[in-house]
């Protein structure tokens, strides 16, 4: 059996008010089973008051998580807050772990990571559930990539951690109390775990610029569109100030890859003539530039949301387990001042445990489209334990 137990709290300038928040909620002494595991999630204002070691701390069993700007539990969601979900059971093992430091180039830690943690379980992995740091100079593909060669044959979902900070300089990732700005965290399940996954994304996008041609790129950085350096093609059509890239991020494209599969990818950043992309932008592949439809935005939450829901109680345990959610934060971006409302819609259709951050990537199978993971910009996704 598998428990969702779930926690979250507001309390950001006591920091042991904070920790006796979530452990009232979480009544551990009544609701926990011999193993478990924590998953932490915060606004980036709460990493300033050392409250994640403290609570760590007290927390009976190892942590992960990571930095978002939204968060939802059942009864609870909000931007300044902080969460704790803990996954508990009797018949499931944990383990966890982070990698070292990772630079501008991966060499193996996180294939290193990935492949330690199954050797650790004594059951076989079912499931890892990766918590990515952001760091601009490295795709998020290229980490997903090497997470899938530790271990080739199983599942993983995560998120790459957020922040509302200029630059994103406030991300960071959590490991058993410790806080670090370019580690990647993971959480290793293994047992008689079937997990199921569901994605929604955006179809009905305005098509602000038809289409141009990818002709340079280094994986996630996009260099030349029709042969002209990134940013001067935005900027000669106006769609993007050189000076100053606010908004950018808000603006999704739409890809045509070389083999005609498609994926939705968004700006992050400038480096000179240069895009940072939320993902790898394929030489050769058609973009069109779009501009979201914000309905649609709540509409795809609220179909997915009933979706999940049905699954899990129509399944073999309803009443065991429950739905993690990780949706993209340009979603929520494109709902301007009304940007609780995607929280808010999927709250309303769920009657199970669950619990909602928003990411800047996320990752999960796509059972249409194999391998084991993608790695996903402007998507909902939903793991169902």
């Amino acid at each position: 059996m598998l428990k969702m137990l779930t926690a979250a709290t507001g309390e950001i300038d006591d920091r042991e008010k904070t920790v006796q928040d979530i452990l009232a909620q979480l009544d551990l002494e009544h609701n926990l089973l011999p193993h478990s595991v924590g998953i932490i999630h915060c606004h980036s204002d709460f990493i300033a008051s050392d409250v994640i070691p403290m609570l760590a701390a007290n927390l009976p069993f190892p942590s992960v998580g990571g930095t978002s700007i939204g968060l939802a539990i059942p009864g609870q969601l909000g931007r300044l807050i902080l969460t704790v979900t803990v996954l508990t059971s009797d018949d499931l093992d944990f383990a966890v772990g982070t990698t070292e430091p990772i630079g501008n180039t991966l060499n193996g830690e996180v294939r290193q990571l990935s492949t330690r943690l199954q050797t650790e379980l004594p059951s076989p992995v079912a499931l890892l559930i990766a918590f990515l740091p952001f760091i601009s100079s490295l795709s998020g593909n290229a980490v997903l990539e090497e997470l899938i060669a530790g271990c080739p044959s199983t599942p993983i979902f995560g998120s790459r951690s957020i922040c509302d900070h200029l630059n994103y300089k406030g991300i960071v990732t959590f490991c058993n109390g410790v806080t670090a700005a370019d580690s990647l965290a993971l959480i290793a399940i293994g047992g008689p775990l079937k997990p199921q996954f569901l994605h929604t994304t955006i179809e009905k996008e305005t098509v602000v610029i038809k289409k141009a041609m990818i002709t340079r790129s280094n994986r996630h950085i996009l260099q030349t569109i029709n042969n002209l350096p990134a940013l001067d093609y935005l900027t000669s059509l106006g769609l993007i100030d050189a000076k100053d890239a606010r908004g950018i991020d808000s603006m999704p494209m739409d890809l045509t890859l070389p083999d005609g599969s498609h994926c939705t990818r968004v700006m992050v950043s400038i480096s000179e003539k240069d895009i940072i992309c939320g993902g790898d932008m394929p030489v050769g592949s058609d973009i069109r530039f779009t501009i979201m439809d914000s309905q649609e935005v709540i509409q795809t939450a609220i179909d997915m949301a009933k979706k999940a829901n049905l699954i899990k109680i129509n399944s073999p345990q309803p009443r065991s387990g429950g739905i993690i959610l990780i949706s993209c934060a340009v979603r929520d971006w494109s709902l301007d001042m009304e940007n609780l409302r995607e929280m808010q819609a999927v709250a309303s259709e769920l009657n199970v445990p669950y619990s909602f951050v928003y990411s800047s990537g996320e990752i999960s199978p796509l059972p249409e489209n194999p391998p084991p993971a993608h790695f996903l910009n402007v998507h909902l996704v939903a793991c169902i334990l």
